[in-house]
């Protein structure tokens, strides 16, 4: 990961992650995942992105985006099979890298 520091602004309320975003495509269409006996997932990473504005969590059962400033989540997706143990994020961009993680992963 690079510690690169970019003046970018903005770009995440344009073509960001956003919570009120309701669509789902493809593998990520989960809404209800499995979770364990407690009824949470597990952390398994977390990653900043360039300028330190947002950082991205995997977890076992999916991932999530969280800004820092004001801190709240702003992205959330759970999936029914495995998570995600590496998830890196491209500046406030919605271009992620994602690294399944568990026996069956599929990603």
């Amino acid at each position: 990961m690079s510690s690169t520091v970019s003046n970018s602004q903005d770009i995440f309320q344009q073509g960001g992650y956003d919570s009120r975003n309701t669509g789902t495509s493809g593998s990520f269409a989960s809404p209800e995942p499995d979770v364990g006996d407690n009824g949470e997932a597990e952390l398994v990473s977390v990653s900043w992105n360039q300028d330190y504005s947002c950082f991205a969590s995997g977890t076992s059962h999916g991932f999530r985006i969280y800004n820092c400033e004001p801190f709240k989540e702003t992205f959330r997706r759970e999936l029914k099979d495995g998570g995600f143990k590496i998830v890196e994020m491209l500046f406030r961009s919605n271009i992620l890298a994602l690294v399944g993680g568990g026996p069956n992963s599929q990603y």
